[in-house]
């Protein structure tokens, strides 16, 4: 069988990012498993929500499906390495930078019934742990717009 348009598109992303930012292969899909790795991405998807004016009585529907990208760092202290910035904090903001690049050089991922993947902003930096295994993890929100057969989530 088929994969629902939701996971093609959750996997593109996915293929779009693993090994192409300093994450490099700790790159996962669905991962609620408490990431390990010193700098990761976990792909995840949210709502997928029917965009307004889709018609029922038509053949095809157009969704608005959410995607979020965690970005996870290892966050041994807030020394700022000689700057203003935690360099937790500054790896986060190096990392979402990557993420932004990376998903905005082809928005519609290679897969034809993709309109497009565009930013749908940026959640405030969550840090979670004991100091020798804190993490810091930063939620990009995208928007990925699509098209599907009425009857068939697949085609």
């Amino acid at each position: 069988m088929t994969d629902h348009r939701r996971l093609q598109i959750v996997i593109a992303v996915h293929g779009a990012l693993q090994g192409a930012t300093a994450a490099g292969s700790a790159c996962y899909i669905g991962r609620f498993s408490r990431i390990t790795d010193d700098l990761a991405l976990n792909v995840i998807h949210g709502n997928d929500d029917p965009l307004a004016g889709s018609d029922a009585n038509a053949t095809t529907f157009d969704s608005d499906l959410e995607v979020f990208v965690d970005i996870s760092v290892r966050a041994r202290s807030d020394a700022a390495d000689g700057s203003a910035v935690p360099r937790w904090l500054q790896q986060l903001s190096d990392l979402s930078a990557e993420v932004h690049q990376k998903l905005l050089e082809a928005p519609q991922l290679g897969l034809g019934f993709l309109f497009e993947i565009e930013p749908d902003g940026v959640e405030a930096p969550r840090v979670d742990g004991e100091t020798e295994k804190r993490h810091a993890t930063l939620r990009t929100r995208w928007r990925a717009r699509y098209r599907h057969a009425y009857d068939d989530p697949t085609a």
